[in-house]
């Protein structure tokens, strides 16, 4: 009988579960990012920046646990509720879009005609003359 436990459950690791329950009690519980940061490592968790969010880390040995997004939470929730980005994260654009709500959609990209012929309705075709 094989009794293995598969890596992301080995023994004495909190499982997923707890540790949503965990980063959602002490999101409630805190005001700043730096709270948050203290309260998650009372449990070994740490959060990182990846990308356009934030990623869960183990405090102990570094692993990357998963996205924290995956686990149920959105970075752009986050910077809303404690008012600003996550300390040194890159993408500060999301910020600005988080407390400002101005997303201001990018201008649709204008394809190229592959027809060139002028949209006046004469149809002519450009015509070389040689001397």
């Amino acid at each position: 009988m094989d009794i293995s436990v598969p890596e992301s459950q080995d023994i004495g690791s909190p499982s997923i579960l707890d540790i949503k329950t965990h980063i959602r009690k002490s999101i409630d519980d805190t005001h700043s990012w730096n709270d948050l940061s203290a309260a998650l490592k009372e449990k070994d968790i740490a959060l990182a920046a990846k990308g356009g969010g934030l990623v869960v880390k183990s405090t102990s040995t570094g692993e990357e646990i998963g996205k924290i997004s995956a686990i149920g939470f959105k970075y752009i929730d986050l910077i809303r509720h404690y008012g600003e980005g996550f300390p040194d994260h890159p993408a500060t654009w999301l910020v600005e879009k988080a407390l400002n709500d101005n997303n201001v959609p990018k201008t649709p990209r204008l394809r190229k005609s592959r027809n060139r012929k002028s949209k006046s309705g004469d149809n002519d075709d450009f015509s070389l003359i040689e001397d």
